[in-house]
């Protein structure tokens, strides 16, 4: 386990962090620049590409308290060169995955070991090409993605990184995102008619579409724990952002006339928060959105400015890379027009209003609506309630206490 991983989890249970937003610069400095594709879900490690000095992209990890630092090359790799980029990042960030170039110039799918700061190469039968890694397991030990065997179509994988074993997934299916030490796959099916699915134990089945009369669907990521999927469901001439109940029908997270193409691409352990990329009506230009079960579906530019007070006017072309598991911290990418640079950044958000006795609508108010949201939430065991004090997976007169304390100790002034 990662060092500083039980400061996060403190901060998770107590509800003590504050709001940030930190950009990381690229690898040759602050004013660098940086793409994020990935956070970990203890919210403590951002992976992705950045320039170096030489002008060669290279993968890099940024972790807490340490900052941005290379990935180490593979052998007989220019600097100059491209010769790295990070795709996804397990649980407590120490392995990550993504494409790296070898010596020839062909680029591979890699497993990086990001405390030594090292990669080396997945392995593939030869003759395979586009080997793609899109995600990790929370644990570290299973990758799916896709690749292209010989003379055929792409197709999907497991791998499992302590064996280097490869597994073909049922023919047309591509994986996306995996779940309970990579037991569990969900993605999206080749083909027009594509449809979201999920793979376990009992073999593949096709989630249910938004739209019957429209059923193309992708599941993009799944919770650790199994219990939602989230992707886009098309409805008519738009794609929504949906989320599914492991065994239930999708709900659209969005479907305001405004918007004609959105995608949920990340969601925390409890499904209460979503994250993605959306274009809107008439626009050319794609942002970053997230939605959360209380506040609804908003623009990421508008949770780091309205709601949670940082002053971002230097910024814009908000995206965003991915969500911790408790939904309070986000990564994602940012253009800085102090240095005309694309740079990404980690915010931790502001979750829970003035404090976390302020629950629901109208957010900096504490009043009747956050006493009857919080009971409610306490005979449902809702972790938003059990986090309120120790132990954490169960509703107790601690819980209650912590909330009165908080609730008459009143909003403090704005942030």
């Amino acid at each position: 386990m990662r060092t500083g991983l039980a400061l996060v989890s403190t901060i998770a249970a107590t509800g003590t962090a504050q709001p940030l937003f930190q950009t990381i610069g690229g690898l040759t400095g602050r004013n660098g620049s940086s793409f994020a594709h990935d956070l970990s879900r203890d919210g403590l490690t951002v992976v992705g590409a950045s320039v170096n000095a030489s002008g060669g992209t290279e993968a890099f990890a940024w972790t807490e308290g340490v900052g941005i630092r290379p990935l180490q090359r593979l052998p007989g790799v220019s600097a100059t060169a491209f010769s790295g980029e990070l795709f996804a990042v397990d649980g407590d960030g120490s392995t990550a995955v993504g494409v790296a170039s070898n010596s020839a110039g062909v680029r591979r799918p890699v497993i990086a070991d990001v405390d030594a700061g090292t990669l080396r190469e997945m392995d593939f039968p030869p003759g395979t090409s586009i080997e793609i890694p899109n995600a990790i397991s929370a644990d570290g030990g299973t990758a799916v993605g896709s690749y292209n065997p010989p003379f055929a179509a792409p197709t999907g994988f497991r791998y499992n990184i302590a064996t280097n074993k490869l597994d073909n997934l049922p023919a047309t299916l591509i994986g996306n995102d995996t779940a309970v030490n990579g037991s569990i796959i969900v993605g999206f099916t080749q083909g027009g008619t594509g449809g979201a699915y999920l793979i376990r134990a009992s073999g593949p089945f096709f989630l249910a579409p938004l739209n019957p009369a429209t059923p193309i669907t992708v599941a993009n990521a799944i919770s650790d724990n199994a219990n939602f999927i989230v992707g886009t469901a098309r409805d008519g001439s738009a794609l929504r952002p949906a989320r599914w109940l492991i065994a239930g029908p999708p709900i659209a997270l969005y479907d305001g006339p405004d918007v004609r193409t959105a995608n949920a691409e990340d969601v925390s352990e409890d499904g209460n928060w979503v994250v993605g990329s959306y274009f809107p009506s008439g626009g050319f230009f794609g942002a970053g959105w997230i939605w959360d079960t209380w506040r609804g579906f908003r623009s990421i530019e508008h949770a780091l400015t309205v709601e949670t007070g940082f002053d971002l006017s230097r910024f814009s072309e908000f995206r965003v890379a991915g969500i911790s598991a408790s939904g309070a911290r986000i990564a994602g990418n940012v253009r800085d027009s102090l240095t005309g640079e694309g740079t990404a950044f980690v915010a931790e958000l502001n979750q829970f209003g003035c404090n976390r006795a302020d629950m629901t609508f109208p957010f900096g108010v504490l009043s009747q609506t956050d006493v009857s949201e919080f009971v409610d939430r306490f005979f449902q065991e809702d972790s938003r309630v059990t986090a309120f004090a120790p132990p954490d997976d169960v509703a107790s007169q601690a819980d209650v206490a912590v909330f009165v304390d908080l609730f008459f100790g009143g909003c403090p002034g704005a942030r």
